[in-house]
């Protein structure tokens, strides 16, 4: 039976691996795309994106009140009430399709007066084909967030690997043999639709215990739970929304479309790094779920540090490699014309690594199902981006609209998502947690600059193989200085001590036995009917109290 550990490690491969094709792909199809279409097509696929994301408000965060109403009944396999989750999860997601559909119709007379453009073919059919895309995911989005709720993430990263396949080689056919932009918009659909049907597939043959089709009355309490987390989950997604997708439509209608285009490949890129880094997130979200279930305050905490020093080293690396490497990646690739100024990506730089540091407390307070105890403050966050950036672009441009989301975020959830996590789940010292952030932020800086100055005054940008020293000259200073701060940190030589162990001998734990220690419980979703067979230790229960006094 597998562990925990390795079920995660399966699914993290799964995805990495279906990610790293799917952009490569993409980025060919991009790369067409750009020769083919130009930069007017590019920012109109910028803001139509955006604007879709805010019409997915509909969707009202019920996707993260799903899976948190689902870790207990698959730790604990009651299938009768997975059952009636299901259906009742089942039935508002194609109500909240059809409402997307709907209000899609509204907004479609307006598109011309959002989007000035005369030179990008028909907008309203341009929006219609987009509106369908997105509306095609709603009808199987439930069975996609039980499959990934269950431990089995690899299987949605195999669809959604299929779905690549599809998508780009459709596209890249049509851009190459008819240049045509309809038919490169009708492609979404049918992937979408792809996916949508494998994942039905794959449910049915998988969980057919699960009787949808039987009229079970949902339990009142779960009912009454999964409407305080959607409630919650709504004021979060509404401002996430707003933070993601306002950028666009204020650079659109403050400067042009053509600069929305000059920003996408920025952020396509930024985008590209984090759903990297997501993946190991959304392939522990479902294990971190059953953990708050199964396990006592020592094990969360204890877990928390650990993922959490992970997420802030992956950070730090990312961070040196893509915004040292950003500007000249896309000088060679789509040209100097599409390169911004050097304030522009030092902001983004910012940006990118607040976003990550969060990524962690984000996760705990989605697991732990704690939307609900801070739900306001995304809101305000939201607001304070959108009256900031626009007072901001008056006066600096484009920078003034990034600057005004790094200012809102920093001021408001990346602290409140702290303070909540340690006020309701993980007890830690909060002094000793703040230098480690501090410290962190220190190590990210002092390499972002010497990178920097390196790559700039010792071999200069101007080629690939120039491109791909500096890449080398990034990637070896800033394993060197995280080797070094991992070792400085408590919590990093653990991890040290445990990937030496994992090279050394196929199992590097022990099971749960009389002395007493302090472990992540084993279980294979809902059919091992609460088996316990145990095979990853995370520490002993004096390893787990030391580290709690640690901040690292």
């Amino acid at each position: 039976m597998a562990s925990r550990s390795r079920q995660a490690v399966r699914n993290i491969f799964f995805d990495i691996t279906v990610q790293i094709i799917g952009y490569v792909l993409t980025f060919i199809t991009r790369t067409f795309f750009i020769r083919t279409l130009g930069e007017e097509y590019l920012g109109v696929n910028g803001v139509i994106s955006n604007i879709l994301s805010m019409l997915s408000l509909a969707e009202l965060g019920f996707a993260t009140a799903f899976s948190v109403s689902l870790y207990k009944p698959l730790h604990d396999g009651d299938n009768e009430t997975l059952a009636a989750i299901m259906r009742y999860f089942r039935k508002i997601y194609l109500i909240v399709g059809l409402i997307v559909l709907a209000l899609g119709i509204v907004v479609l007379p307006f598109i011309p007066y959002i989007i000035k453009t005369e030179n990008c073919g028909n907008l309203y059919i341009v929006f219609g084909l987009y509106l369908l895309s997105s509306v095609v995911t709603y009808f199987a989005a439930s069975y996609s967030t039980f499959i990934y709720a269950d431990k089995r993430g690899f299987v949605v990263a195999i669809i959604n690997f299929v779905k690549a396949i599809v998508l780009n080689g459709i596209q890249i056919v049509v851009l190459l043999v008819w240049h045509n932009y309809y038919l490169y918009l009708a492609a979404i659909i049918i992937s979408n639709a792809v996916g949508a049907v494998m994942c039905l597939i794959y449910y049915k043959k998988h969980y057919h215990t699960i009787d949808v089709s039987e009229k079970i009355v949902l339990n009142r309490d779960i009912k009454r739970d999964i409407i305080t987390n959607t409630k919650a989950c709504l004021c979060h997604k509404i401002g996430g929304v707003v933070l993601s997708s306002t950028d666009n439509l204020i650079i659109s209608a403050c400067i042009s479309v053509a600069v929305v285009g000059y920003y996408s490949n920025y952020t396509m890129i930024i985008g590209i790094i984090n759903a990297f880094l997501n993946l190991v997130s959304n392939a522990l979200a479902a294990f971190i779920g059953e953990i708050n279930v199964a396990e006592d305050n020592a094990v969360k905490t204890e877990t928390f540090y650990k993922v959490n020093f992970v997420n802030y080293v992956l950070t730090g690396i990312c961070g040196l490699l893509l915004f040292v490497l950003i500007s000249p990646f896309i000088a060679l690739w789509a040209g100097r014309d599409y390169v911004l100024s050097e304030y522009f990506v030092l902001l983004l730089a910012a940006q990118f690594y607040i976003g990550g540091i969060r990524r962690t407390p984000q996760l705990f307070n989605m697991a732990f199902g704690l939307y609900d105890k801070y739900k306001f403050f995304p809101l305000i966050e939201a607001a304070l981006n959108i009256i900031i950036s626009i007072v901001l672009v008056k006066y600096i441009g484009l920078i003034g609209v990034i600057l005004g989301t790094v200012i809102s975020v920093f001021c408001v959830t990346f602290i409140v998502e702290r303070i909540v996590l340690f006020k309701y789940a993980i007890h830690c010292e909060k002094r000793r947690y703040i230098l480690f952030d501090i410290l962190s932020v220190a190590v990210f800086a002092i390499g972002f600059i010497g990178c920097y100055y390196l790559t700039n005054y010792l071999i200069g940008y101007g080629t690939w193989v120039k491109f791909i020293l500096n890449a080398l000259i990034v990637l070896g200073v800033s394993i060197l200085l995280y080797v070094a701060y991992t070792m400085f940190q408590k919590t990093g030589r653990w991890w040290i001590h445990y990937v030496m162990n994992v090279f050394h001998r196929h199992n590097v734990a022990t099971t749960v036995g009389a002395d007493g220690k302090a472990e992540i419980v084993v279980e294979d979703s809902y059919r091992t009917n609460k088996n316990t067979s145990n095979d990853v230790a995370i520490g002993t229960n004096e390893e787990i109290e030391n580290d709690s006094n640690d901040h690292g």
